[in-house]
Protein backbone atom coordinates (compact mmCIF):
# COMPACT_ATOMS: atom_id res chain seq x y z
CA UNK A 1 0.00 0.00 0.00
CA UNK A 2 1.16 3.50 -1.18
CA UNK A 3 2.19 5.69 1.69
CA UNK A 4 0.22 8.81 0.74
CA UNK A 5 -3.47 6.68 0.73
CA UNK A 6 -3.05 6.25 4.84
CA UNK A 7 -1.40 9.82 5.14
CA UNK A 8 -4.56 11.20 3.04
CA UNK A 9 -6.83 8.82 4.89
CA UNK A 10 -5.28 10.61 8.39
CA UNK A 11 -5.30 13.74 7.43
CA UNK A 12 -9.02 13.80 6.18
CA UNK A 13 -10.05 11.70 9.70
CA UNK A 14 -8.16 14.46 11.28
CA UNK A 15 -9.77 17.60 9.82
CA UNK A 16 -13.59 16.26 10.37
CA UNK A 17 -12.67 15.07 13.74
CA UNK A 18 -11.25 18.67 14.01
CA UNK A 19 -14.70 20.35 13.19
CA UNK A 20 -16.54 18.60 14.86
CA UNK A 21 -15.18 19.02 18.05
CA UNK A 22 -14.85 22.69 17.39
CA UNK A 23 -18.42 22.56 16.68
CA UNK A 24 -19.80 20.76 19.57
CA UNK A 25 -17.14 23.43 21.98
CA UNK A 26 -19.21 26.04 20.07
CA UNK A 27 -22.61 25.16 20.89
CA UNK A 28 -21.25 24.03 24.54
CA UNK A 29 -20.17 27.59 25.09
CA UNK A 30 -22.94 29.13 23.72
CA UNK A 31 -25.26 27.02 26.57
CA UNK A 32 -22.84 28.27 29.07
CA UNK A 33 -23.64 32.12 27.82
CA UNK A 34 -27.59 31.76 27.78
CA UNK A 35 -27.45 30.31 31.70
CA UNK A 36 -25.09 32.42 33.06
CA UNK A 37 -27.43 35.17 31.72
CA UNK A 38 -30.53 33.12 33.40
CA UNK A 39 -28.38 33.05 36.80
CA UNK A 40 -27.58 37.05 36.34
CA UNK A 41 -31.32 37.83 35.57
CA UNK A 42 -32.48 35.71 38.45
CA UNK A 43 -30.18 37.78 40.66
CA UNK A 44 -31.57 40.87 38.95
CA UNK A 45 -34.95 39.81 40.10
CA UNK A 46 -34.91 38.70 43.09
CA UNK A 47 -33.06 42.03 43.82
CA UNK A 48 -35.77 44.42 42.11
CA UNK A 49 -38.57 42.28 44.18
CA UNK A 50 -36.68 42.99 47.23
CA UNK A 51 -36.30 46.33 46.40
CA UNK A 52 -40.33 47.28 44.81
CA UNK A 53 -42.37 45.14 47.11
CA UNK A 54 -43.15 46.65 50.41
CA UNK A 55 -41.07 44.77 54.04
CA UNK A 56 -44.72 43.45 54.77
CA UNK A 57 -44.97 41.30 51.64
CA UNK A 58 -42.28 38.14 52.17
CA UNK A 59 -44.09 35.44 51.41
CA UNK A 60 -44.95 37.04 47.96
CA UNK A 61 -41.23 37.54 46.89
CA UNK A 62 -40.34 33.65 48.74
CA UNK A 63 -43.51 32.44 45.96
CA UNK A 64 -41.94 34.38 43.33
CA UNK A 65 -38.30 33.68 43.49
CA UNK A 66 -39.30 30.22 43.89
CA UNK A 67 -41.29 30.29 40.55
CA UNK A 68 -38.61 31.63 39.34
CA UNK A 69 -36.01 28.54 40.60
CA UNK A 70 -38.39 26.31 39.19
CA UNK A 71 -38.58 27.89 35.87
CA UNK A 72 -34.62 27.70 35.48
CA UNK A 73 -34.69 23.79 36.70
CA UNK A 74 -34.91 21.40 33.75
CA UNK A 75 -37.29 18.96 34.39
CA UNK A 76 -36.78 15.62 36.19
CA UNK A 77 -38.30 13.10 33.53
CA UNK A 78 -39.47 9.90 36.14
CA UNK A 79 -39.03 7.57 33.69
CA UNK A 80 -36.41 5.26 33.98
Amino acid sequence: MPLGIPAFLGTAISVILSFKLNQSYDRWWEARKIWGSIVGDSRTFVLQLQSFLYTGNDDAILTLCFRYIAWCRPKLSTKR
